[in-house]
């Protein structure tokens, strides 16, 4: 039971942090081990053996992390032949990678709860790939920072305009802290 719970909170965890990189370029998406994959296969020096070598390690890891197309570019270089591999770090990378941003920000325009947002996404895939990193770089548009300001409805104190049943709730108590470890033989049981 408690290694079902370990799981479940797992995934929640994964999702959550699936979701939170949906609204970054995908560039930022790759780790640092892809980064370096990818600047050894392109490099000016690489032979094509080593570009091809280093760029089918790149398609394997974006297939895992990568968005829409960018997963079927890459899946396309890892099935494909060496000219395709060449293809995918020469331009199809890249291509694929504006077009899961653009992705992204569309996702954005239709889905924002403000106005101005949606208006803001909407202007910056009217425009290049370098306003639409922006975009998703920033998430800048205007009123954003009145809208992000947090105010208390009781003055500079927060926890002030909490209610006092809520806050004995809050509370932890020394009953809610666990007394007992359970270590890692102990779960499949």
């Amino acid at each position: 039971q408690g290694v079902q719970r370990a799981e479940e909170l797992r995934q929640v965890e994964q999702a959550g942090l699936a979701e939170a990189a949906d609204d970054v370029a995908e560039e930022t998406r790759r780790d640092a081990e892809t980064r370096r994959l990818l600047a050894e296969a392109t490099a000016p020096d690489a032979s094509v053996e080593t570009a091809v070598g280093y760029g089918r390690q790149v398609a394997a890891r974006l297939v895992r992390v990568g968005g829409p197309w960018t997963r079927a570019a890459a899946t396309d270089a890892l099935g494909g032949s060496t000219a395709d591999v060449q293809a995918f770090l020469a331009t199809g990378l890249s291509l694929a990678a504006e077009q899961d941003d653009r992705a992204r920000v569309a996702h954005l325009a239709t889905t924002a709860d403000r106005p101005a947002e949606r208006a803001a996404a909407e202007a910056a895939l009217a425009g290049g790939h370098a306003e639409v990193r922006e975009f998703l770089t920033t998430r800048q548009y205007p009123g954003r920072a009145e809208n992000d300001r947090i105010t208390s409805p009781s003055g500079p104190n927060p926890a002030s305009s909490v209610p006092s049943g809520r806050k004995r709730a809050m509370r932890v108590s020394e009953s809610a802290v666990p007394t007992t470890t359970i270590f890692p033989a102990d779960w499949a049981a």
